[in-house]
Parts: C-alpha cells; sequence; structure tokens
C-alpha cells in the first residue's frame, strides 16, 4: 500500500505539471479560457492537484475496500505531498540551471 501511494503522489505531481504548464495541453488551456471554472482548474496547478489526486485516492479506496469517506482526506493528502514534491523538484531544477559561483568553468 504503501508503494501504491507513493506512486499516487508522484502521478498527481506528473499529471498536474502536464495539464498546467505544458505545450501539449497549452491548446487545451487555451480552449477553455472561455469558460471560467474550466479556466482556473487548469491554469492553478494548487487547485489542479486536488482534482487530479481523486483519482488515485479512489482507486486505493476502492482496491483496498476502504469507506468511501476516506476518498476526501486521502485525496487531500496525496495532493498536499504532491504539491511539496513539486516544491523540491522546482527548487532542485532551479539549482541545477543556475552556474557555479565564481565563474565557469
Amino acid at each position: 500500500m504503501i508503494i501504491l501511494f507513493l506512486l499516487a503522489i508522484v502521478f498527481t505531481e506528473a499529471a498536474t505539471e502536464l495539464l498546467v504548464k505544458s505545450d501539449i495541453f497549452s491548446g487545451v488551456r487555451d480552449k477553455c479560457q472561455s469558460v471560467p471554472v474550466l479556466n482556473r482548474l487548469l491554469m492553478c496547478g494548487y487547485c489542479c492537484s486536488y482534482w487530479i489526486a481523486l483519482i488515485p485516492s479512489t482507486y486505493i479506496v476502492a482496491e483496498h475496500d476502504l469507506k468511501c469517506y476516506l476518498i476526501p482526506p486521502i485525496t487531500i493528502v496525496i495532493a498536499r505531498l504532491s504539491n511539496l514534491a513539486h516544491f523540491l523538484i522546482d527548487r532542485a531544477d532551479r539549482y541545477y540551471d543556475t552556474p557555479p559561483r565564481g565563474g565557469t568553468q
């Protein structure tokens, strides 16, 4: 179950990044601008991550015969941890994108 939970976090982070920032979905985002609810959903990574986390959390609850009332808290935990993963990945990317101190090598 721990591996499934970790996969859910990685899936949520990756799918959110893909939907909100990638060029692949830019056409979808452009078409959704006329629908305010969809526009906000696809422009806000924080908001989008909760809706995406609903997919693996529903799967986890169904797969392990858990009570349905556990879907919202599991969704929240997956979304928050995927946001934390995104934050850490974003910081690591910035670290590797900056030139070393003291000039170039």
